[in-house]
């Protein structure tokens, strides 16, 4: 955007429309600028424009009939700003592709209109935290980060509708249709799902079509849900700073999955399919942490092999109380032979019992040595602050993107 000459005039176009008052004023009518007329007449809110030049209107043919007013002029001059009439606006956009003219342009507003939203295209970080502090009610984006929040919520899947900011909480928008495959429809009335997590804020019926339906909040907590249906309703998610960790897949399964805790029987806990279940799933949930499997395994070895020597010491008759074969094999898991057997009566000591202090002592000093590398590597994590293993890679439910620029 090139300034105009001193004997450039600020003039109307088209010239014999009057300034009305409208809602929102768009400064720079290039690509973005016309991009942002199309998207808030869609809100049917009134717009106008000021640019340089008469705009090509490239974007779309038919805009200069979304416009209430088109002024041609330089929007840093005071008087162009007072021919349109911004005292009148509520939320003004600087969008020109000159970063210095939108700044110049937002204090030139601000001066006018005290009370006006300033939106401003600028790259200038620092310089954009400080004008917020300055001029107040000022919001600053670049060019090549205003689709990133799109791009975003497209790749998490067709159910997610925007996710929404508020006192440093995420909060998802989600809209899901029924299906059978889905747990939820198995429920009877609606105000079940809500809970701590989650807030239903519309219902929808599978005969009724969303786009005629009634206003969002028009269903009754007392509804019964059925297959085909729509839901639309909040889920509060984790700080801003989550990981990949806590995706949409995981939280909904992890909903499910408190869901369905509680309608377990006792007698269901009974069959072997439940355990195994339940072994699967928590084997999975270590596998971004080999340590957590090396310990899991170990700890398994070790009280196998306590129960597995109580058995051996008890039926042998080489101990009656369990709790003295309970010590006796604890000892020779640490090695500990001659707390066990004086040097005296290893004479009589029968071989299969000198095997099995050999085993076990093997054993219990891999499961030492273990223990230490995990508390070591604990300690230095911790003290030094040392990068983790990067997690294994997904083989489904994960996006991948591709260019790490500042869009990526």
């Amino acid at each position: 955007m090139n300034s105009p000459s001193a004997s450039d005039q600020a003039a109307s176009y088209p010239p014999q429309r009057l300034p009305v008052r409208s809602d929102f004023l768009v400064c720079g009518l290039g690509s973005l600028g016309q991009y942002c007329v199309s998207e808030l007449k869609e809100f049917g809110v009134a717009v106008s424009g000021i640019d340089i030049r008469r705009p090509a209107f490239s974007q779309n043919e038919h805009l200069p009939e979304l416009l209430e007013n088109l002024w041609i002029g330089d929007c840093r001059h005071r008087s162009v700003l007072e021919k349109a009439q911004v005292q009148r606006y509520r939320a003004v956009l600087l969008v020109t592709s000159d970063e210095r003219v939108n700044i110049d342009a937002a204090f030139a507003v601000r001066l006018l209109n005290p009370q006006a939203r300033l939106v401003v295209r600028s790259a200038k970080q620092t310089l954009n935290e400080l004008l917020e502090d300055r001029l107040g009610n000022f919001v600053a984006f670049e060019a090549t980060q205003l689709p990133t929040t799109a791009f975003a919520i497209a790749a998490l899947g067709d159910e997610n509708q925007g996710f929404i900011e508020l006192e440093d909480q995420l909060i998802r928008v989600i809209k899901r249709r029924i299906t059978p495959a889905n747990k939820w429809w198995e429920r009877r009335v609606l105000h079940e799902l809500n809970t701590a997590n989650r807030r239903v804020v519309s219902h929808t019926h599978a005969e009724v079509d969303g786009a005629r339906g009634g206003e969002f909040y028009d269903w009754e907590p007392d509804e019964r849900l059925a297959i085909g249906d729509t839901l639309i309703y909040l889920e509060l998610g984790d700080r801003l700073n989550y990981t990949y960790q806590q995706s949409r897949v995981a939280a909904i399964a992890q909903a499910d999955a408190q869901a369905d805790k509680t309608a377990i029987s006792w007698q269901a806990r009974l069959l072997p399919g439940y355990w195994r279940d339940r072994w699967i799933n928590l084997w999975n949930s270590t596998a971004a942490h080999q340590s957590k499997r090396v310990a899991l395994v170990v700890g398994i070895m070790v009280l196998f092999l306590l129960i597995l020597g109580m058995a051996v010491l008890l039926g042998t008759g080489s101990l009656r109380s369990p709790l003295k074969a309970f010590y006796a094999t604890l000892m020779l898991l640490l090695g500990s032979y001659d707390a066990l057997v004086p040097i005296n009566e290893r004479s009589d000591i029968p071989a299969w019992l000198q095997v099995m202090h050999l085993g076990y002592t093997l054993a219990g000093t891999a499961s030492i040595a273990v223990l230490y590398a995990l508390l070591t590597e604990s300690l230095l994590v911790t003290k030094f602050q040392l990068p983790k293993k990067r997690p294994s890679i997904s083989k489904r439910d994960h996006i991948i993107v591709v260019g790490l620029g500042r869009v990526g």
